[in-house]
């Protein structure tokens, strides 16, 4: 003889006359409520400490009705209503007489196995209770107190969970045995975990709110309490830069990031106009630079060194250029101006690649030194001399250097950033050095070499926002980064054109001309180069205005000189500015804009329609990216003869007249 397995049943917490059940399968003995009626009964029985929605659905799981039940409360709440509205459960209620439910019916055999016996029943004066919870997550940690009963030793687990956050457990770790001795305990949350896709850890943000602050022993004993998540206080805007390990000074070039090396981050300087740019905007301000190193080297050695960031950081911003380069000169590395170097050739198409970045001198590092202070006396006005030491001259030339690229990511000159500088107002104290106390890539791990850590951030703050212990804080900047009242925010960085303006030098027959000798106009006058193996020429965009005249001729034949005129002011969406652009690259067609478009497409290898629609994609591909466009002949329709095209290639060569 064997048993049928007993319908499952649950009791419900109520204090009314009669005793209520959430019965799957057969229900026991009594009133079955209508569907309704019965997620009233079952919302009400959640509003108490003792039973919870996860009861329900973890007794529906049980009973094989919820294994894949959807993770938020409201889907939950959906799903036990269409099992209530179908009959896979009910709510049953009969006199609290009858209210210890048990199950002596015999049936006939069958070949079922035994059910397995019932699990003990936990001692009565077992207890676990949340008896008092903050109402909100704020700048202070979250504040709780629980009760427990015969649980001493055993696994209880502290949970925080968010139906928002991705995989809702927010933060989770089991309590000591000392954390589970009978009786009331006092602890704390300080708030602090990892949002997605970032690195270090923070107070939780508003958005996951609100939460539940969660003790479980078993499905029995646990307990749960929500509480919101206060708005942050103030909101600060901030700007950030990065440095190249164990350097002090603001370089344009540095190195990626080691452990994340796709994180995007904009260039230095570019971060410097976004801050400028800032504060030109909001006068109001106040402005503090925290300098920051990694958690690699020792503690005393990385304050210094913070600090250091910050103040070449502050001086630039300030625009005090002697102070600046004095402490470049103090401060330099071989390795720092060869990175400026490098940058230079980069930015404006100099011959001053020194080759490595590291502080070994040889013949390369000599040559781009030389070529960089004949570059910045030709561009800057200077007197840089030659065959002498690194000196405060060159941080200066630099320092104006450096003034040249930000105006032109500012789309201004360089003689408009005093005005800039001026509405900066720096709070006192301006520079907080918090060394290696708050890593933003792997917080928890000392010796970590990271670049993303070695940063200065510069900050914004409204009037009557700074940190209440400005420059007192224990460590330094512990209210700015672990208080939970600032969110910071990431200044976007500033509109920029591309670094180098890059156009095809052709002869009269539409060929490149590679190694072309070549002149411009600029702000600073006269600047010359030599096109590369594909006839480009490179001339940096930060030094010429929305019109430049272009000289060249060939290595060979300098006698046989080229000019054309390039108007920079075009968007490409007309007719009209896809004929500037076609003249821009080379291709002009002296006032016949079909002649342009035939040269443009023989010089593609494409079929020679003149047609402006048969082009406009290729001429702004090829003017926005700077690469020539590759089109395949075979993917066009070619005509049985190609159109007159007026017979002016004896002509060509940008406006060219012999000279």
């Amino acid at each position: 003889m064997s048993w049928h397995r007993p319908p499952r049943a649950l009791r419900l917490p109520n204090h009314g006359p009669a005793a209520q059940w959430l019965c799957a399968g057969p229900p026991v003995p009594g009133v079955v409520l209508e569907s309704g009626q019965a997620l009233r009964v079952l919302r009400s029985a959640t509003t108490g400490l003792s039973f919870r929605l996860r009861s329900i659905t973890q007794f529906m799981a049980d009973a094989g009705l919820g294994s894949n039940l959807p993770g938020t409360a409201t889907d939950q709440w959906r799903r036990i209503e269409r099992s209530l509205r179908v009959g896979a459960i009910c709510v049953v209620e009969r006199s609290r007489e009858l209210s210890r439910y048990t199950d002596e019916q015999i049936v006939e055999p069958d070949s079922s196995p035994p059910p397995a016996p019932p699990e003990p029943l936990e001692p009565l004066d077992r207890s676990l209770i949340i008896t008092r919870c903050d109402p909100a997550l704020a700048s202070e940690p979250l504040r709780f107190t629980y009760l427990l009963r015969e649980l001493a030793g055993r696994p209880v687990t502290l949970r925080v969970i968010s139906d928002s956050f991705p995989g809702r457990v927010v933060y989770q770790r089991a309590l000591s045995p000392s954390e589970t001795a009978d009786g009331a305990h006092n602890d704390t949350w300080d708030g602090r975990v990892t949002h997605p896709g970032e690195q270090a850890p923070r107070r939780l943000a508003a958005e996951y709110g609100p939460c539940l602050l969660e003790l479980e022993h078993n499905s029995v004993y646990r307990d749960e309490a929500g509480f919101v998540i206060a708005e942050p206080d103030y909101i600060v805007e901030f700007a950030d830069l990065h440095f190249a390990t164990n350097r002090e000074l603001l370089l344009p070039l540095a190195d990626p990031p080691e452990h994340q090396p796709d994180t995007p981050r904009a260039a230095p300087l570019h971060v410097i106009a976004a801050a400028l740019e800032f504060a030109a905007d909001h006068p109001e301000r106040e402005i503090v630079v925290y300098g920051h190193t990694d958690t690699a080297g020792a503690a005393g050695h990385n304050d210094n060194l913070s600090e250091e960031r910050a103040r070449t950081v502050a001086l630039y911003l300030a625009g005090d250029r002697e102070a600046w380069a004095a402490h470049a000169q103090e401060h330099h590395q071989r390795a720092d101006f060869k990175r400026v170097h490098r940058w230079a050739a980069e930015r404006f198409a100099w011959a001053t690649d020194p080759g490595s970045l590291g502080n070994e001198w040889n013949d390369a590092a000599r040559r781009a030194r030389a070529e960089f202070r004949r570059r910045c006396n030709e561009l800057l006005g200077t007197e840089l001399a030659q065959g002498v030491k690194q000196n405060v001259n060159d941080w200066l030339a630099i320092f104006d250097l450096y003034d040249v690229a930000v105006s032109r990511y500012l789309e201004c000159e360089p003689r408009h950033l005093p005005a800039l500088r001026a509405a900066i107002s720096f709070a006192e104290p301006a520079i907080i050095s918090c060394g290696e106390h708050w890593p933003v890539v792997m917080p928890d791990q000392d010796g970590v070499t990271e670049r993303l850590n070695r940063r200065v951030e510069v900050m914004f703050f409204q009037p009557g926002e700074l940190p209440a212990q400005h420059g007192g804080e224990d460590p330094p900047g512990d209210e700015i980064y672990a208080s939970g009242r600032y969110q910071q925010v990431r200044l976007g960085t500033v509109s920029s054109d591309e670094a180098l303006l890059r156009i095809t030098l052709l002869d009269e027959h539409a060929d490149p001309m590679p190694s072309a000798k070549y002149e411009v106009n600029t702000r600073a006058g006269p600047w010359t180069g030599v096109a590369d193996a594909d006839g480009v020429a490179s001339i940096p965009r930060a030094l010429v205005d929305t019109s430049i005249k272009l000289l060249w001729a060939a290595p060979d034949d300098e006698q046989q000189r080229y000019w054309s005129n390039h108007d920079l002011a075009t968007d490409g969406e007309t007719d009209e500015g896809v004929l500037r652009r076609l003249a821009n690259l080379g291709f002009d067609g002296f006032g016949d804009p079909e002649h342009a478009v035939i040269k443009f497409q023989r010089f593609l290898g494409i079929p020679p329609t003149g047609k402006f629609e048969d082009v406009a994609e290729l001429v702004n591909d090829w003017y926005v990216a700077g690469r020539r466009p590759e089109p395949n002949p075979e993917d066009y329709d070619w005509p049985e003869q190609e159109p007159d095209d007026h017979d002016h290639d004896h002509d060509h060569g940008h406006d060219h007249h012999g000279e």
